[in-house]
């Protein structure tokens, strides 16, 4: 595994980026090993907000040293990730929509919506409301023409 020393002030700890392999991911943080038997726990994920993605074991990624500590490795950015594992976009209000493997799961304001290999689930506190000019359920007409 390779180092890259960024510039740095006269008299000031070396800062590094290093790139790193994704060992274990906890939802929050993660085991990444650096160089060869070199292990580092409880890692800190600098992810974009809005965008949510839960790394696959052996993915790569960039990750800084700050001061030269490796107390203070942060991972700044993972490539190679989940291709089978849930994606996820989300707003600072919790309206979020996840890709995953049995399907898709839409939630916002207290409602839910998912659409999985199974079926399709709606799930409201209030209403659910459906414009069409025939609704069935299990093929009976419900309402329409």
């Amino acid at each position: 595994m390779a180092s890259f020393f960024l510039c740095q002030k006269k008299d000031t700890p070396m800062t590094s980026v290093r790139i790193i392999t994704v060992k274990a991911f906890d939802g929050a943080k993660l085991t990444v090993e650096g160089f060869e038997g070199e292990e580092f726990e409880d890692v800190e994920w600098a992810k974009q907000g809005g965008i949510n993605i839960e790394p696959k074991v052996g993915s790569k990624g960039l990750a800084v040293q700050i001061g030269g500590s490796a107390e203070r490795l942060t991972v700044i950015a993972i490539y190679d990730h989940a291709d089978d594992g849930p994606v996820s976009l989300y707003d600072a209000r919790g309206n979020k929509v996840e890709l995953g493997v049995d399907g898709i799961v839409m939630e916002g304001q207290g409602q839910k919506v998912e659409l999985l290999s199974g079926g399709i689930k709606i799930s409201s506190p209030s209403k659910i409301e459906i414009n069409a000019p025939q609704v069935f359920i299990n093929d009976i007409l419900q309402s329409g023409d």
